[in-house]
């Protein structure tokens, strides 16, 4: 079979297709990938004593129970979170078979959860590497660095430590797996490599239906011989299986669930784009730079990134390995168009993006530092674009090391495991001591909590519980009869209670300060308050889980539920919210 060689760029002539690079030892073969697993995995260690963490982690589980092989066909039809919230549509059944084996294994252990989801971690980060070693032909070392870029950037930390967010890694080695194979094709075994892996992502996570626009831009781009359009419509027939059958997945979730999951907004294309690119290439503000404040500053700073990307587009250009740089392009470019179109962006997206991001980086940095122009008049020129483009590369993923959780310490996760345990502990604790023919009201659960406002990633860290969370914990109790969860705040810096105050048939639950908020997501009856009485809402009441019935009211204060206090609000201070 003849191929081109990722490394003979966009217009390389047929070559035989090249066997991996040299390093097939047993330093290239056992310590590095053995090193790569380690880097992945020692860091999340530490979480393993964990509580449930991320907010979907127990209607998840919840939903992934199974006590027979009937039940666990059941599991392949049921949405993520067992249809606990109304018009949700998650539909990720390999995702939520892992949930069923490992509460088959550990029951309510939170200890297991973790431990899987470290794991799948690790896994990720050795397809990672076999994926730059055998689609991109890198070098042992070159692939270990992409590898350690992917393991280290600070996405994973918004991943690993989150029971309900393993789909991730799943993504990450469906791809992988599927860019080996198509780099294989025709042979058999690549062909059997790719379906699979195609499977794994589609049925990973919604965003996995893009690995068929992904194996097709690798095909395009990386392999096959002759003109381009030659090359495409050998694409488009290889990719016909793929295509085919995230056609049929999508048409099976429209079936269960009647939702299409398109929630294009024409508004939202370039505050999504730009959210997912910084998630992705600067998470934390690690440089302590202002912005200017004059005309010349600003010209200053116009010419030293015109410069910087001038330098980055000409080595790319003139890069032997052009193919390599586009197709990274095109994999963020489907990524960030699929999220575009569904209208979502959340931090732990950038987990897979990543590894475009970590192979464009990595030959920035060694073509630039190792070129060696042979004409000498343009040598100088070309040692010196290379070499900016290089210092640029590097300049990008200094942040990403120096914000990796093998680095900075994050207190993010252990805030969530000890709320999210104190919330579910003492709500059953709470609704033990009531009596039986009595309401039960929970307000205040934590839905997230941050430390700081400029740590994008840390931000939502810190993702605790919603109500329907708390709900189906109590359900799972026996506990959940006259019982109404109102909302869930936001908070930063230092756990608040919000204030409560009672007009006519409203209470108003809010905050006085800017770094707290009340329930964004509102449930039916609610409503949100003008800024200038309190950043919250209010609800109406009583509320109708317990209008028939006498009720108390708890409010959660960091540490335990708490007899609430409502106040009556006469609407003649402007902070009526004010404790």
């Amino acid at each position: 079979m003849l191929t081109r060689s990722p490394a003979d760029g966009v217009a390389g002539r047929p070559v035989p297709a090249p066997k991996p690079s040299s390093g097939s030892g047993w330093l290239h073969r056992v310590v590095i990938p053995l090193g790569i697993f380690l880097c992945a995995v020692l860091p999340y260690v530490k979480y393993v004593p964990a509580y449930f963490t991320g907010v979907d982690a127990i209607p998840t589980v919840a939903a992934a129970r199974a006590s027979s092989a009937e039940e666990v066909l059941d599991v392949t039809r049921r949405e993520l979170r067992g249809g606990l919230l109304p018009g949700s549509s998650y539909y990720r059944p390999l995702t939520l078979l892992t949930y069923t084996w490992d509460y088959a294994l550990w029951g309510w252990d939170p200890r297991g959860y973790h431990l899987t989801d470290i794991v799948l971690h690790g896994l990720a980060a050795l397809a990672v590497l076999a994926l730059a070693r055998r689609a991109f032909d890198l070098g042992p070392w070159e692939a270990a660095v992409v590898a350690l870029l992917f393991v280290l950037h600070p996405a994973a930390n918004e991943v690993v430590p989150a029971v309900s967010r393993r789909q991730e890694p799943m993504l990450m080695m469906g791809i992988a797996g599927a860019l080996i194979g198509a780099r294989g094709l025709p042979r058999w075994g690549a062909w059997i490599l790719l379906l699979v892996s195609t499977a794994v992502a589609i049925t990973s996570v919604e965003r996995g239906l893009s690995t068929p626009a992904l194996v097709f831009a690798y095909l395009v781009l990386l392999t096959g011989a002759g003109s381009l359009a030659a090359r495409v419509r050998r694409a488009v027939i290889l990719c016909l299986p793929l295509f085919f059958l995230a056609v049929a997945f999508y048409a099976l979730r429209g079936y269960l669930f009647r939702s299409s999951g398109i929630g294009f907004t024409r508004d939202e294309v370039v505050p999504i784009t730009v959210t997912y690119l910084r998630w992705l290439i600067y998470p934390q503000d690690i440089f302590a730079v202002s912005r200017p404040v004059t005309t010349a500053g600003w010209a200053a700073a116009a010419a030293l990134g015109l410069a910087a990307c001038t330098a980055v587009a000409y080595a790319i250009w003139t890069s032997p390995r052009r193919a390599q740089y586009l197709f990274a392009g095109a994999w963020i470019a489907i990524h960030a168009v699929f999220l575009v179109v569904a209208n979502q962006v959340n931090t732990w997206y950038a987990y897979s993006g990543v590894v475009p991001l970590a192979l464009g980086l990595v030959l920035l940095v060694r073509e630039g530092i190792a070129s060696r122009p042979a004409m000498p008049v343009r040598s100088v020129w070309r040692r010196g674009m290379g070499l900016a483009a290089a210092a640029a590369g590097a300049l990008v993923a200094f942040p990403l090391l120096a914000a990796s959780p093998a680095i900075r310490d994050y207190s993010g996760w252990g805030v969530a495991s000890r709320l999210t345990q104190s919330v579910c502990e003492d709500a059953l604790e709470v609704e033990k001591r009531r009596p039986p023919s009595e309401g039960l009201v929970l307000l205040n659960v934590p839905g997230s909590f941050r430390e700081s406002d400029s740590d994008y990633l840390v931000t939502r860290s810190a993702a605790i519980l919603w109500p329907h969370s708390v709900l189906e914990w109590m359900s799972l109790h026996s506990a959940d009869q006259n019982v109404a969860v109102l909302g869930f705040s936001r908070q930063a810096g230092k756990f608040r209670v919000p204030g409560l105050r009672l007009r006519g048939n409203r209470l108003r639950v809010c905050f006085d300060d800017a770094e707290s908020g009340y329930d964004t997501r509102r449930r039916p009856g609610s409503a949100l308050l003008p800024a200038a009485e309190g950043n919250g809402v209010e609800f109406e009441w009583p509320p109708v889980e317990v209008k028939s019935v006498h009720f108390a009211t708890f409010v959660f204060d960091g540490e335990h539920f708490v007899p609430a206090t409502i106040r009556p609000d006469d609407g003649a201070s402007p902070a009526s919210c004010a404790r």
